[in-house]
């Protein structure tokens, strides 16, 4: 058998320490550090990162919704009083239109009725027994009569 020899490790007393083993040491555990603390960083970095989109998310969100009630009631309103001026307006010029037509109703009824009356006064008939010959006759017996 082979014998081991054992060296021994000299003791810290022993030991000469320089300044530049000690930086050495000191950066190598920091190193160690960081890499410990590297996935700790990443997990709290990427857990930040997503509730930064998810305020942003809601920001655009909300945005977007205010911005889509305003144009909406906006344009309802709109609707609403462009539609009121417009059945106001067609309202008022029905009312004209009916107005004018019985204007001249009224007016083809009494000239009827003068007509019918002066032939009636003219011929020697009396009421309700009164027949117009013919319109040319009426229109003639009106200016006929003068009133």
């Amino acid at each position: 058998m082979k014998s081991v020899q054992r060296q021994e490790r000299p003791l810290v007393d022993d030991v000469s320490l320089d300044s530049s083993s000690l930086k050495g040491s000191f950066i190598d555990e920091s190193k160690n550090r960081r890499k410990d603390e590297a996935p700790t960083i990443a997990k709290k970095e990427t857990k930040a990162v997503f509730w930064w989109k998810v305020i942003l998310l809601a920001v655009l969100l909300f945005s977007t919704l205010s911005v889509a009630l305003a144009v909406y009631f906006y344009t309802t309103n709109s609707e609403i009083n462009s539609f009121e001026d417009q059945f106001g307006n067609d309202a008022v010029k029905l009312l004209e239109s009916i107005g004018s037509t019985l204007d001249i109703s009224l007016g083809s009824i009494d000239s009827f009725l003068v007509t019918a009356a002066s032939f009636a006064h003219y011929s020697n008939m009396t009421w309700p027994f009164v027949t117009i010959v013919s319109e040319s006759v009426c229109y003639h017996e009106r200016d006929l009569i003068q009133f």
